[in-house]
């Protein structure tokens, strides 16, 4: 009998069956279950590491479980599983050290009712890595199932399970988020990945990292804690303060020999093949390459060459342009941003903190022009002019309280007109997509608005300052978001306004207190010049009688321009000596709070 012969499209047809089973089979079997040894460092607090490479610690006891860091995402159910069968509780919280995915791919499979801690670099990172454009391979939707409840900068104490834990950033050295935690009673400190014991040092350039700054961090380790802790770190064996003596002693020579060939003018290359950091081989882990003597090499020319930089161009980072933040007595905010600039005239956070404005001009010629900064992978950019700035005059700038709205003063063109506009009105422009719209002028109760130093409260209503067309008089009006328009303007009354100028101002987003800039009151501390005031909401919702802030605030200079920090945490205001020198200045916003009247307290 003749083999039957089949056509092409049976064959095709029979090909993709198989192959469909093939994949079936594949996705049906159940996969590799992750390896997890469990290691007690104390009665309450476990090591698990997970597949012989990353180290979880889980603190025990009747309150529940914190888990320090989360691992893969694969390994989650057995991680749910030793904790049930070694506590019984449920995660309370999880504090993650970084953004790696080896440190927090477990977060949304585990994290269930748990507050889940990290820094705030930490939860940008996981922004950008769930970023669709983003170049990573994994699944978006862990690292967004990873974001944390609660950020913080500064050192945060829990009191759990009977013990003081606490949470203490040390950014800089691996990478600008990482933080550790310190269990005070049973002397045991989780360190991430900050340090690699036994070998050369994983620093993340990229991500905030430098050589230099690690260096600080260990010697801050050294120093924060005794001698008999635990230090457990986020892959290989737990070390002690005197291993990080030597860790330290090997940082700060193989530093040493790098800038020493830095200075021979030697080449990074040349330093890999003279194998400079002999000495130090012990250090060397050839089983990954971010342990290599040659990364290392690199890493620390790099951080060298970016530590030069920094100080010949400052690279701002952080929080408020990385300004340290200033206490009861005002201090010159972020003095280097404005080297360019000959006068500043006023500044602004965005809501979220991630844009800075400022108006200045760059000589006594040049019209005052709207500045801003963008903070990328927590570094600000420098100022470049702001997209609707125009040729003309632009000052004094505020956010709507949803930040999709930015308000300002501008002297430019109304529509249908060519010329620059003699008065001054404010303008509007809305963030969309694609940017900022092309600014709009103001509207109240269907009106252009002729006025000037705006600011608008959480509810949307619009405070700004209008002169008397008869009289140099200025007051302060508010305008009532109504409808979807602001209603016609309504002055504040004789509490606030008076027969002087009230310029500048800024009203707090619940508007329980505002803040004035003062000209020509014969109470002023500069004798005529212009003076910060304040005055409170009642509970009846009038406001009590502008007072003088006072000598800490208000000097012999021109003070104005006042703004409050989107947190409230700061007031920042311009100080003007009325020839050539104005400074932006900042200071803690309890300052507000010790001017309240006691009645009102």
């Amino acid at each position: 009998m003749k083999p039957k012969k089949y056509k092409k499209q049976e064959i095709i047809r029979a090909y993709l069956i198989l192959l469909i089973l093939i994949v079936l089979s594949c996705c049906s079997s159940a996969p590799d279950a992750a390896s997890i040894e469990v290691i007690r460092i104390k009665d309450t607090i476990l090591k698990l590491c997970v597949d012989d490479f990353v180290n979880l610690v889980a603190f025990i006891g009747p309150e529940g479980v914190l888990l320090v860091d989360t691992g893969f995402d694969e390994s989650s159910e057995q991680v749910k599983s030793i904790l049930k069968e070694h506590s019984g509780g449920e995660i309370k919280y999880i504090i993650n050290t970084h953004s790696d995915y080896d440190h927090i791919a477990g977060n949304s499979a585990l994290r269930e009712n748990a507050i889940v801690l990290a820094h705030t670099h930490c939860k940008s990172q996981l922004m950008e890595y769930a970023d669709p454009e983003y170049d990573i391979h994994f699944d978006k939707a862990l690292f967004r199932g990873a974001y944390p409840t609660v950020t913080f900068e500064e050192p945060v104490t829990l009191y759990f399970n009977g013990d003081e834990i606490q949470v203490i950033p040390l950014t800089g050295g691996h990478t600008d988020e990482d933080v550790i935690v310190y269990f005070k009673d049973s002397g045991v400190v989780c360190l991430g990945d900050m340090i690699s014991p036994g070998t050369f040092p994983v620093v993340k350039l990229n991500n905030g990292g430098n050589a230099h700054a690690l260096v600080e961090n260990v010697e801050r380790l050294i120093s924060l804690f005794p001698e008999d802790v635990t230090f457990i770190v986020g892959h290989g064996e737990n070390t002690t303060v005197k291993e990080l003596r030597t860790y330290h002693d090997m940082l700060q020579n193989t530093i040493a020999i790098v800038q020493a060939a830095m200075k021979a003018n030697m080449t990074v290359e040349e330093m890999k093949r003279r194998n400079i950091l002999k000495d130090w081989s012990s250090f060397n882990d050839p089983e990954y390459k971010e342990t290599t003597a040659e990364t290392w090499i690199e890493t620390i020319y790099r951080s060298s060459e970016r530590r030069t930089n920094e100080i010949r161009d400052p690279i701002l980072k952080g929080p408020y342009l990385g300004q340290k933040p200033p206490g009861m007595i005002p201090e010159v905010f972020a003095s280097e941003v404005f080297t360019d600039f000959k006068y500043t005239f006023c500044s602004v956070f965005s809501p979220d903190g991630n844009e800075y404005y400022f108006a200045a001009s760059r000589s006594e010629n040049d019209k005052a022009g709207i500045y801003w900064m963008r903070r990328r992978n927590q570094k600000w950019t420098k100022p470049e002019p702001a997209p609707f700035n125009s040729l003309e005059i632009d000052h004094d700038m505020r956010f709507s309280a949803d930040a999709s709205q930015i308000f300002f003063q501008s002297w430019r063109p109304l529509p249908g007109s060519n010329t620059p506009d003699e008065l001054g009105c404010l303008w509007f422009s809305v963030r969309k997509k694609t940017g900022w719209s092309e600014p709009q002028p103001v509207k109240c109760g269907g009106r252009i608005l002729r006025a000037g130093y705006p600011d608008i409260s959480r509810n949307g209503t619009l405070y700004f300052s209008t002169r008397d067309k008869n009289t140099r008089n200025v007051d302060i009006h508010s305008s009532r978001f109504v409808n979807g328009t602001f209603a016609s303007p309504e002055n504040l009354g004789n509490s606030i306004n008076t027969e002087y100028i009230e310029g500048d101002l800024c009203v707090s987003p619940d508007e329980r207190f505002i803040i004035v800039s003062c000209w020509e009151r014969p109470d002023n501390t500069g004798g005529g010049e212009s003076d910060l005031y304040i005055s409170f909401r009642q509970s009846d919702g009038s406001w009590t009688k502008l007072i003088n802030m006072g000598e800490n605030i208000n000097t012999e200079y021109i003070e104005n321009c006042p703004t409050i920090s989107p947190d409230e945490r700061y007031f920042f205001f311009q100080r003007f000596d009325g020839r050539d020198k104005s400074e932006t200045f900042w200071v803690d916003a309890k300052v507000i709070e010790e001017l309240k009247p006691d009645e009102l307290r």
